[in-house]
């Protein structure tokens, strides 16, 4: 399913936006409805959308946006679009269209795509540097994740190859860190989903260590892995469509992860989608 962001033109994004509504309840929703909630004739809001020269209002649209069930942040960005459309100054065009741009680029980020994860940006990474910068701490803390490994850490040493007072003074350092509790000669996981923001400043060296961490292992050639890569040329609209797709997935991912009742190995994934010609 498409959303907003997608669209370049408040048109295209409420059209497709009443296609959804209409696949999914019916004839519930109509043009006809959603004009008489944006206070308009039907015969105005079809010429609106036949006519390039013909907009809707900031307020109409806003009206439009919330019959469609939009969010604030959604609603915001279209009136965004209807704006850039309506202004007859170049260098007003020119400032929204950076906006624009800024806006998009931030709904294409990791953490958009995510539920119930902790981000973390700025200060707060201050308390957790030591953990993003230390791969093996990453490793034991989601080992602690599967049952096996919260009560016995010789089998949590064994599975990541690990020597057992390593995996001791991880989890000392989980607990400092406030991720996890032990209890009863039990470990339990506070915070399971963690993500660092690509705007924090841990993240080129934390992007770098779980790389090189990532090639070590790959290097060994496990029997279940899987690896892929290739290069191909494009446009930026080809890239922006792929990174859609990516984070379609993810969300998909984070849903597998999340339901699986009985983990019981450790996995680690990476994507990435660089430009060579820049």
């Amino acid at each position: 399913m498409q959303t907003v962001y997608e669209f370049l033109d408040y048109k295209s994004s409420v059209s497709a936006a009443m296609q959804t509504k209409k696949t999914q309840y019916g004839r519930s929703f109509t043009f006809e409805a959603m004009a008489k909630a944006a206070r308009i004739q039907k015969t105005y809001l079809s010429r609106v959308f036949h006519d390039d020269k013909t907009h809707l209002t900031a307020d109409q649209l806003f009206l439009c946006c919330r019959y469609l069930g939009m969010n604030d942040d959604e609603t915001r960005y279209l009136i965004l679009l209807l704006e850039r459309e309506r202004s007859d100054r170049s260098e007003r065009k020119d400032f929204l269209e950076e906006e624009i741009r800024a806006v998009r680029e931030h709904h294409l980020r990791t953490e958009s795509s995510l539920e119930d994860t902790n981000v973390y940006h700025g200060r707060e990474n201050e308390r957790l540097f030591e953990f993003y910068l230390n791969p093996e701490l990453q490793l034991t803390h989601v080992a602690l994740t599967i049952e096996a490994c919260a009560s016995d850490f010789k089998y949590l040493a064994k599975l990541l190859s690990m020597p057992l007072e390593s995996v001791r003074h991880n989890v000392a350092t989980l607990e400092k860190l406030g991720l996890v509790v032990s209890s009863k000669g039990k470990c339990t996981v506070k915070q399971p989903s963690l993500h660092l923001s690509k705007d924090s400043a841990l993240y080129p060296a934390y992007r770098a260590l779980m790389r090189t961490k990532l090639l070590a292992r790959a290097s060994q050639q496990q029997e279940n892995d899987y690896a892929f890569s290739v290069m191909f040329s494009g446009t930026d609209e080809t890239r922006e469509a792929i990174q859609r797709a990516f984070l379609a997935f993810l969300k998909e991912a984070q849903h597998h992860v999340s339901t699986c009742a009985e983990p019981h190995q450790v996995y680690q994934m990476s994507f990435d989608l660089v430009n060579w010609s820049s």
